[in-house]
């Protein structure tokens, strides 16, 4: 019965104090009570530490590791050892959950006896509020399917998944999934500071190679902050490009043996990678004629003269038409004019 099923919720924390209420307060009211709180302080400077004190002395199921600052994935590694519920859920520190997450979720793999559940997520913003559909309905994949529909689409989108290229990573976080915790302890989070951002993809692409089966439940149980000026997606990463060149690379050696669709896949990854990339370039201290560029060298360099050879542009929108003929012809003037474009409508 899924009553009796434990479920292990690891929250790494650093300098979120001010969020950290409404973190722990939504975990601690879920409706499902069979539950171990793990909390990771990565040596925050606030009075993060404290406030779990102040938690745990009020319920037991806290559990809190106090380590060094190491960033994000070991701090989510040092969560995963201590891990001994049925299930993990990752949530993170400026975050929140709806009571019923664990509960419905829980349902959802007992009664497709599933490796992984996930749910849509809702992105908070100061004024309003965005819900991020992962897909159309309530989905289950077996077998093949996952492998097809779930692994490969981590490495990268296919087909008319490129339609919406700014989806490219709608699956790719931990948080907003119940996974299966003898398959989650099995490997470990890539160290983030060498990768800048996806530690968490290549780590899903590790696990979702032994999920054999998948439940999507669409509704928006998980609610993401837009609002936190001091996460790490808001800052300018100077070394963006060369961790992600790195990255890449690892995804090809753990794909090597998957075939053609997942080449292509990653492929893709690449030249859609201009518009992280990009984004990037739109916060450094320089101006818009050493923005472009730098663009231009990195389009100059074989990985991504190939990758634009084979984008198959037919599945975009008008819009990412434009963008990726200017990325592949190298305009790289007009493409950061679009890249500001880009992240002015993101912040709205």
């Amino acid at each position: 019965m899924a009553e009796g099923k434990k479920v292990s919720i690891i929250v790494p924390f650093y300098n979120t104090g001010k969020y950290l209420a409404k973190c722990l307060d939504s975990v601690l009211s879920q409706t499902h009570k069979n539950l171990e709180i793990i909390c990771i302080n990565d040596g925050s400077p606030d009075d993060s530490l404290a406030q779990l004190k102040t938690y745990a002395e009020r319920d037991s199921r806290i559990k809190i590791i106090d380590k060094q600052n190491e960033g994000v994935s070991l701090a989510r590694n040092a969560g995963l050892s201590y891990a001994s519920g049925d299930y993990v859920m990752f949530v993170d520190s400026d975050d929140w959950i709806d009571e019923d997450t664990i509960e419905q979720m829980l349902s959802a793999a007992q009664k497709e006896d599933a490796d992984a559940v996930m749910c849509c997520y809702a992105k908070e913003f100061s004024d309003h509020t965005d819900i991020s559909h992962i897909f159309e309905s309530d989905v289950v994949y077996r077998g093949d399917e996952v492998k097809n529909l779930i692994h490969r689409r981590l490495v990268g989108p296919i087909g008319r998944e490129l339609s919406v290229p700014q989806n490219a990573d709608i699956l790719v976080t931990p948080c907003m999934q119940l996974l299966c915790t003898d398959i989650c302890k099995k490997y470990k989070f890539f160290d983030i500071r060498e990768l800048g951002t996806f530690e968490d993809g290549l780590y899903q692409i590790d696990i979702y190679r032994e999920v054999g089966c998948f439940a999507y439940v669409d509704k928006p149980f998980y609610h993401y902050r837009k609002d936190n000026e001091t996460s790490i997606t808001t800052l300018y990463k100077a070394d963006l490009y060369d961790k992600w060149q790195h990255l890449f690379s690892l995804i090809e050696e753990k794909c090597a043996d998957l075939g053609d669709d997942y080449k292509t896949a990653l492929s893709n990854r690449i030249a859609l990678s201009m518009i992280g990339i990009g984004i990037n370039e739109t916060k450094a201290p320089k101006n818009i004629f050493k923005k472009a560029s730098f663009l231009k060298q990195i389009l100059k360099t074989p990985r991504y003269k190939g990758a634009y050879k084979s984008l198959n542009m037919k599945y975009f929108p008008i819009h990412w038409k434009v963008f990726f003929f200017l990325a592949k012809h190298r305009l790289t003037l007009g493409l950061m004019l679009m890249l500001g474009i880009i992240e002015f409508l993101r912040k709205r």
